[in-house]
């Protein structure tokens, strides 16, 4: 495996990637944080690498909230986010943040070709 460099054009300048490996070095998973074109909301995508299946395929995974955290569950294949997202209570006029928990899995396929996706599991209102 290598790593490349590669410099983003001007329109790519709001973005902001991270990286996380997961334990047993099966998967890594690409945080990706963008604005919208109007930049006045953001979102995240997850791009997730499976480094050990042939050709290293990715699973992207859109979220529309703003993804704060990420964690791989320790020596296994799930995974955690924590996302905010902004409220607003029309009756009130108050606006507020919004946390969610989301929990994925690894969906095993029944298929021979292919490769497994990550599911939502469970989502957690706080």
């Amino acid at each position: 495996m290598y790593l490349m460099y590669v410099p983003l054009p001007s329109d790519k300048a709001n973005m902001q990637c991270k990286l996380h490996w997961q334990s047993q070095s099966e998967f890594l998973c690409v945080k990706v944080d963008r604005h919208t074109k109007t930049k006045k909301t953001s979102f995240t995508n997850l791009e997730i690498f499976h480094v050990r299946e042939k050709n290293i395929p990715v699973e992207v995974i859109e979220v529309k909230d703003n993804v704060i955290a990420f964690a791989w569950e320790p020596k296994g294949e799930r995974f955690a986010t924590v996302m905010t997202a902004d409220t607003i209570n029309p009756e009130r006029g108050l606006a507020g943040l919004r946390t969610n928990i989301n929990f994925y899995m690894l969906e095993k396929s029944t298929r021979t070709a292919g490769i497994n996706n990550f599911k939502l599991i469970r989502i957690q209102l706080q």
